[in-house]
């Protein structure tokens, strides 16, 4: 159905991976921009019982497709046995349908050829939609974890200390208690503010989950990920200037009501760590940590910051590797 849509696109870059077949890139595909899209997210939502039902297409045949329209823009939309919403097929409408290339006269003519099961979903299309959906239960509970982070920063604002659970990706069971503290230092010359967070009976240490959740929480606290320096894999801490908590709490508050993730802010560095943990941290934006003792998530070419110094001095201490 994608590639029916070459134009309307508010981005080139959908297209382009469109063009070469790069749907695992392309996610969410829901949320694409491009009108049609949005048009038939917004006719057919995630409860059926609000869903907005116009004509059914007469030429889909038996396939019995409904119909979205947004300007020139027509796409059909197939209902599976499981209640699953598919568009099956999108164009556009052309010439008061004397077309060839008008969306009815080409879905007419591959339902009279009797083509109308290639528009169904393909094995490869099922695949996609277990891996959206399972995109879209994880998004769900980074944002339920941001919202709950967000009570827990206001909390500690205010008494200095707070903690709470952290449930499983999936399902209700704890999976691991995250104990906040903050604290403002001074010294003669400065005055700064703390925040001290601590992850606690982690159910799988070290585990994919354990990073996803670690890292909205670290990131929903302060968005700067070279900030936070780590004593362990659950230990981890960040000073910032006096007040700048306050201000973080009332952005992480903005992204709560408006259900967007705060996104985390790039460092300025480039760190010093494991080879062969980069390729798959920078994909799946796991943690990582530097040799200068700090938590990271790859997203920069390194090769545009300046080397961390202390990542570099410890490098400097290593024992060299020769072939």
């Amino acid at each position: 159905m994608l590639r029916g849509l070459a134009d309307g696109w508010s981005s080139p870059w959908p297209r382009r991976q469109i063009a070469v077949g790069q749907w695992a890139s392309l996610s969410p595909i829901a949320e694409l921009p491009h009108p049609l899209l949005a048009k038939a997210a917004e006719q057919f939502g995630s409860d059926p019982a609000q869903d907005v039902h116009y004509d059914v297409i007469a030429s889909s045949g038996q396939l019995q497709l409904e119909e979205v329209r947004c300007g020139q823009w027509r796409a059909g939309v197939w209902t599976d046995a499981d209640g699953v919403r598919w568009i099956v097929a999108a164009g556009l409408s052309k010439g008061n349908h004397q077309d060839n290339d008008d969306f009815y006269e080409v879905l007419k003519a591959r339902v009279a050829n009797k083509r109308a099961p290639s528009l169904l979903p393909s094995d490869d299309d099922i695949r996609l939609l277990k891996r959206e959906t399972a995109a879209a239960a994880v998004l769900r509970a980074e944002l339920a974890l941001q919202q709950v982070t967000a009570d827990l920063l206001a909390v500690a604002l205010t008494t200095g200390t707070a903690s709470m659970d952290v449930p499983a990706l999936r399902g209700r069971d704890q999976f691991m208690r995250v104990q906040l503290s903050w604290a403002t230092l001074a010294g003669p010359d400065y005055t700064c503010e703390e925040l001290v967070v601590q992850f606690n009976d982690i159910q799988r240490p070290g585990s994919d989950e354990y990073w996803l959740l670690a890292t909205r929480v670290l990131t929903s606290l302060a968005p700067p990920v070279q900030d936070w320096d780590a004593s362990s894999n659950s230990s981890f801490s960040t000073m910032c200037d006096r007040g700048v908590t306050a201000q973080r709490l009332t952005r992480l508050n903005e992204c709560v009501a408006t259900d967007v993730l705060l996104p985390a802010e790039p460092g300025a560095v480039s760190h010093f760590t494991h080879e062969r943990h980069i390729a798959r941290a920078s994909v799946e934006g796991d943690g990582l940590r530097a040799l200068c003792g700090v938590f990271f998530v790859p997203t920069q070419d390194p090769a545009s910051k300046d080397p961390c110094p202390e990542c570099t001095r410890v490098h400097s201490t290593l024992p060299s590797v020769t072939s």
